[in-house]
């Protein structure tokens, strides 16, 4: 009887693959998540479909494995996608960290006799549970400038020719990955009197002016145990003060002499389309 491999299963589980269900074969594509790693038990058949164990349970017979992770059209991922964690054996794990990429995982078993066969199998990365809010300046996935990784909106700046500014509660997980809006979100000011949050549609809060003004707060989104806050600067008049020896100037003469004036604005961070 032939013991030589002909062909590869990947399973979740160590063991006896007639009582096990093996990951589904390319163009099939399974899902996983980044909440932690994933199992691979690679197997080896021989003709009529019949295992053979000693490749898992022989120590020097499972180590003729070897594995890749790759796109989808067979080029090797960037790390921060998620990596293979395991020996080179028959058994590894993977860990994916951003979502919404698919991989491609490949093992390989070369015995030097006939031809290596290989199993792969495809997976759809999607986000982890909920492990974070942050408040940002979209709830639309296709116009958030970053699904892998928060994009806080802080600060606010609310100018003199504006009344409100809306915001909106994202739910991330762990690693930073978008899930989606926290249509839950409670939003709170910490001085009302300089600024207003008031609950819109759904994840949405709606900053707005309130009786300062001018000033500065913090404004709270919170959804179960996740919480975020960013700072909001109400703006009247943005305005330049002129220094000369620490001492405010209100009138300037110009002579002949050379001076060292300088300028400090207190005002928005940009310029761009802002009257002072």
């Amino acid at each position: 009887v032939s013991n030589n491999p002909l062909s590869m299963g990947l399973y979740k589980e160590a063991g006896d693959p007639a009582a096990l269900i093996p990951y589904p074969k390319p163009p099939v594509t399974d899902t996983i998540t980044t909440d932690g790693r994933i199992p691979l038990f690679a197997k080896a058949f021989t003709s009529g479909n019949r295992w053979l164990s000693f490749f898992e349970t022989d120590q020097s017979t499972k180590k003729l494995f070897t594995w890749s992770v790759t796109d989808t059209n067979g080029s090797p991922i960037d790390s921060n996608i998620g990596r293979l964690t395991g020996d080179s054996t028959n058994e590894n794990h993977f860990e994916a960290d951003m979502a919404y990429k698919t991989v491609v995982i490949t093992s390989f078993l070369d015995v030097g006799i006939g031809y290596p066969v290989s199993c792969a199998v495809r997976f759809y990365i999607k986000p982890g549970i909920p492990a974070q809010i942050v408040i940002e300046a979209t709830n639309d996935i296709n116009m958030t400038p970053d699904l892998n990784k928060p994009v806080p909106l802080d600060p606010v700046h609310i100018y003199n020719n504006m009344t409100e500014y809306p915001a909106f509660a994202i739910l991330r997980d762990a690693k930073g990955n978008w899930i989606g809006p926290a249509t839950n979100a409670t939003w709170r000011a910490n001085n009302s009197t300089i600024a207003n949050v008031t609950p819109g549609p759904s994840d949405t809060g709606v900053i707005s002016r309130s009786l300062s003004p001018s000033g500065m707060t913090g404004i709270h989104a919170r959804d179960n145990s996740f919480k975020d806050t960013t700072t909001v600067y109400i703006w009247n008049n943005a305005r330049l003060e002129v220094l000369y020896n620490s001492v405010l100037v209100d009138t300037l003469t110009w002579h002949h002499k050379s001076y060292t004036v300088r300028l400090t604005y207190f005002g928005p961070d940009t310029l761009d389309s802002v009257d002072i």
